[in-house]
């Protein structure tokens, strides 16, 4: 079974840089694929969803899970991509702009509950 992270980055963001990105993340361990949808599917119009989907129980196991979503958060830090939220499987979520590594180990904690 796959787990399935999603990554809400506000709208505006360019094909570009959104291709970038994916190509970055399908890059770590243990992602298994990563793609994109627009707001126009009806979450949230002003924002895209990047989703990647993970090798299965990756989301239980805190020494892969943790560093996997630091990586993330450091991404989009680097980038200066403000208004990011990553969702776990269960709903629950982080933000990006201020997020501790702390946060971080809790959101996984939670996951495992």
């Amino acid at each position: 079974m796959e787990d399935t992270l999603t990554i809400e980055v506000p709208d505006g963001l360019s094909e570009e840089v959104l291709k970038e990105l994916e190509s970055t993340i399908s890059g770590l361990e243990p992602v298994k694929k990563v793609g994109h949808s627009s707001g126009d599917r009806g979450l949230d119009p002003a924002s895209i969803m990047l989703w990647m989907e993970l090798i299965g129980g990756a989301l239980t196991v805190a020494t892969t899970a943790v560093p996997l979503i630091e990586k993330i958060v450091g991404m989009f830090r680097t980038k200066k991509i403000s208004g990011v939220k990553i969702s776990m499987p269960d709903g629950t979520e982080v933000s990006v702009d201020d997020c501790t590594s702390d946060d971080i180990k809790k959101l996984i904690s939670n996951n495992k509950e």
